[in-house]
């Protein structure tokens, strides 16, 4: 199963916005980012 990346980034700011000069799309690219790191640890049940 994937791992879906529910909790914004801590570097994303908004669509198009990204503290790390990436392209900041939340829904696409920001699921499969290197330097993806939560904002708040939280446990989501499947």
């Amino acid at each position: 199963m994937a791992t879906d990346r529910q909790t914004p980034c801590l570097y994303y700011v908004c669509a198009g916005l990204c503290k790390k000069g990436r392209k900041a799309d939340y829904a696409h690219y920001c699921q499969h980012c290197n330097k993806y790191k939560p904002r708040a640890r939280v446990r989501y049940r499947n």
